[in-house]
């Protein structure tokens, strides 16, 4: 199997492009956790606490997934600055392999996260 070869510079730009994603992710999750806690906190009922207790647990879950993903982005970040700075005169031109796994990961997290935000909203709609 052929590996992807891409220009660092287009692979630095996704990677602040993922970042970034992961960053927004994190905020949204806090706001997210803060309307689960006034859930909480207005309503105890067994049928609502269940529910509570599943989105704690995810929200949890998915501020550790961020943390690992942010880990992987920086390393996979500095990896291409290293190789910059060990060339820099043809790094503008240099094309290196592509990092479709890591990609995947940043999209897959993304969409995760979206369906995790969607079902959220749909339970905070009824008892909010």
């Amino acid at each position: 199997m052929t590996q992807t070869k891409k220009h660092i510079q287009e692979l630095h730009d996704e990677i602040k492009n993922w970042k970034s994603a992961v960053e927004l992710i994190k905020e949204e999750t806090s706001i997210l956790n803060n309307q689960l806690d006034t859930i909480a906190t207005e309503n105890n009922k067994e049928e609502v606490r269940a529910k509570i207790e599943h989105f704690q647990n995810q929200f949890i879950r998915q501020a550790e997934v961020n943390d690992i993903l942010m880990h992987d982005l920086k390393l996979a970040e500095h990896h291409l600055a290293s190789l910059a700075e060990a060339n820099p005169i043809s790094s503008d031109h240099r094309l290196v392999d592509d990092n479709p796994a890591l990609r995947d990961e940043a999209e897959t997290h993304t969409r995760l996260f979206t369906e995790l935000k969607s079902d959220f909203n749909r339970f905070a709609s009824e008892w909010l």
